[in-house]
């Protein structure tokens, strides 16, 4: 997997993935040489119950000695609120000093989702070309940084990683792409993409196949 080289790899957030890293962090890996991106994360506290960092961590911490630690980026650690825009400079400048990303995994939101690219896509495809940009969910009393479409199309191979029945009939819009939902972000990606693509799914979010 690492050939002797240091790699970065494109992670999801949220709950659904949290056996995706205990799996992880039980391989035998060379940690040191690894960065995990996270896909988006809430600009809220690690110990906060949101914190993709601090769920990530702290799987990482149980199952690794301290010299083992990958690199999680961006480095909520050192978030501080109300420095969201000095934060987001920062993290993207340290975008530019790790490996390539090589592989993206991401997950799909019952609305059709991915990372935190909510919204029309006309909006999405207008966004920076930075790595990240500041992004808001109006359910939310925090923003999150996510990474953006002209970012994520870049990456060699993208694998979705879906689970449970809500994800469903998102899953089923994008693949038969009858009605898609809004034109969703993970639609647009999935449709969208050159590269090497896989979509893993459980019994419970599979599309039904009698589609016609």
């Amino acid at each position: 997997m690492l050939d002797g080289n240091n790699i970065s790899v494109v992670v999801p957030g949220g709950s659904t993935p949290r056996y995706f890293f205990e799996l992880l962090a039980k391989a035998s890996i060379d940690w040191k040489k690894i960065t995990l991106v996270l896909s988006d994360e809430r600009m809220v506290p690690i110990n906060h119950q949101s914190s993709n960092y601090g769920m990530i961590r702290n799987i990482f911490h149980q199952g690794l000695n301290g010299s083992q630690h990958p690199k999680i980026l961006p480095e909520m650690e050192k978030f501080k609120t109300g420095y969201v825009d000095s934060f987001l400079q920062k993290t993207n400048a340290m975008m530019n000093n790790i490996a390539d990303v090589s592989h993206a995994f991401l997950g799909i939101g019952a609305d059709g989702h991915t990372a935190s690219l909510f919204g029309k896509i006309e909006d999405l495809t207008d966004k920076c070309n930075s790595p990240y940009f500041l992004a808001n969910n109006s359910n939310e009393t925090f923003s999150r940084l996510s990474l953006s479409l002209a970012f994520l199309q870049k990456i060699p191979q993208l694998t979705f990683l879906v689970s449970g029945n809500t994800k469903q009939k998102a899953l089923e819009s994008i693949i038969y792409s009858k009605n898609p939902l809004f034109q969703s972000s993970a639609f647009f990606l999935i449709n969208n993409f050159n590269g090497r693509l896989k979509i893993l799914c459980d019994k419970k979010a599979c599309p039904n196949t009698n589609n016609d």
